[in-house]
């Protein structure tokens, strides 16, 4: 049976040496790139284990072959960073309070520095905290790995990469009501926009969940989903003091990611942007292609269904967030704080809402005779290019919103 705690998603970051090559047909190229995955077998047999929560301190510690490190030779001492990994490996928190506590005390600059801004958000959302402690555990994963001569797991790169891509753009972020995510849920891809033409109001940004919004049946609490559009080329480094993380992007790509706090688990998706192709077709492309373990065994559907979930929801915030609906309310500073022993101000700034004044449709126009003795249930909205202006030359993004319709069972409230 499959340990879900284990999976690792590398359905992206592809050898990048067949992007140079020419293809006679284009299912042909689809083919040279799904087989083009660099060494995903190797990757998840040396990772799978190393960082499960579950496992001891003890077999981490032999795992990564601390005793063989050259900074605990020579009577020499660890720098900061080392000696961090080194109290985590001796007492391996088993929630994210305890990693959250592990960096407050110890390295608070690192989290510092992952929040530009402090957000007042009402507590039924997850602190912000939660996705600066996500990034530097996985950038600090990455680090150890590379100095024991490692390579980097897909998927704390992909955490290290958005992190940096976000602090470009000082880390937007967007708190999203429970009933616009319900509506978001039931709104069905556009067929007709493109996935390179996607108008993102930032090429990297953060939708914050109210608690309980979403869970992963298994893993529990998805506090917030990142959502990003990289080019071929970029270089992203985190600018996080002993900590050398570099990203480089070898294709076109949107990705979405998210990390559940109690499993201490990362779960991401990248989908490779191909011009002329609408965002269906590119999911559709992207689906098959199997998610695999280390063994090449495929993962659990409900599992990638998860992800997939994510992906579509946050590609509909985006294009909610591009129509006409005026549902988002601007955040504003509140006041700016110079700490005691940092020379750069801290700034307070009020939540930016997505939906806090959504209600969700009841029904559309008048019911008809046929409805009437149905029982309720809601029909699904859909996102539309709409041509307009001088000789329909503009476009723009429509959102035909999902709606409950049918009579309601009064007995069982539905």
């Amino acid at each position: 049976m499959t340990d879900l705690a284990d999976i690792k998603y590398v359905n992206s970051f592809r050898d990048p040496s067949v992007l140079d090559k020419s293809f006679q047909t284009e299912e042909e190229a689809h083919l040279a790139i799904s087989k083009s995955y660099m060494g995903v077998d190797e990757l998840r047999a040396r990772y799978e284990t190393r960082f499960n929560r579950r496992h001891s301190a003890e077999t981490m510690h032999q795992t990564l072959h601390f005793d063989n490190w050259p900074y605990w030779k020579d009577g020499k001492t660890m720098d900061s960073a080392k000696s961090v990994y080194s109290k985590f490996l001796k007492a391996i928190p088993k929630t994210y309070a305890e990693l959250r506590d592990l960096f407050e005390k110890e390295r608070p600059d690192w989290l510092q520095t992952l929040m530009p801004r402090r957000i007042n958000a009402p507590s039924v959302y997850w602190p912000q905290k939660v996705l600066a402690v996500a990034t530097v555990h996985a950038a600090m994963h990455n680090q150890v790995a590379s100095d024991v001569g490692r390579k980097s797991d897909p998927g704390f790169s992909a955490a290290e990469c958005q992190g940096a891509h976000l602090l470009k753009f000082e880390v937007p972020t967007y708190y999203v009501s429970e009933e616009l995510i319900a509506a978001a849920a039931r709104t069905d891809l556009p067929t007709d926009i493109l996935l390179d033409a996607l108008p993102f109001p930032f090429p990297a940004l953060v939708f914050m969940f109210p608690k309980g919004a979403i869970r992963h049946a298994i893993h529990g609490e998805c506090p917030y989903i990142v959502v990003s559009r990289v080019e071929r080329g970029q270089v992203f480094t985190l600018p996080l003091s002993d900590i050398r993380g570099v990203t480089t992007i070898y294709e076109n790509a949107v990705m979405v990611s998210t990390y559940l706090p109690e499993e201490n688990a990362w779960y991401y998706k990248t989908i490779s942007v191909i011009g002329g192709e609408t965002m269906k077709s590119a999911f559709e492309r992207a689906s098959k292609i199997p998610y695999l373990l280390g063994d090449r065994a495929e993962i659990s559907s409900f599992d990638a269904d998860f992800i997939d979930r994510l992906w579509l929801l946050g590609m509909t915030l985006v294009l909610i967030m591009a129509s006409g609906e005026r549902l988002l309310e601007t955040g504003v500073r509140l006041k700016t704080v110079k700490p005691k022993n940092s020379d750069k101000p801290v700034e307070y700034w009020s939540p930016n809402y997505l939906g806090r004044v959504y209600t969700a449709k009841a029904e559309a126009g008048n019911i008809g005779e046929t409805d009437r003795h149905r029982r309720a249930h809601w029909r699904k909205g859909h996102l539309k290019s709409q041509a307009y202006g001088p000789r329909h030359s503009l476009r723009r993004i429509i959102w035909i919103q999902p709606y409950r319709t049918g009579e309601r069972d009064e007995k069982n409230g539905t």
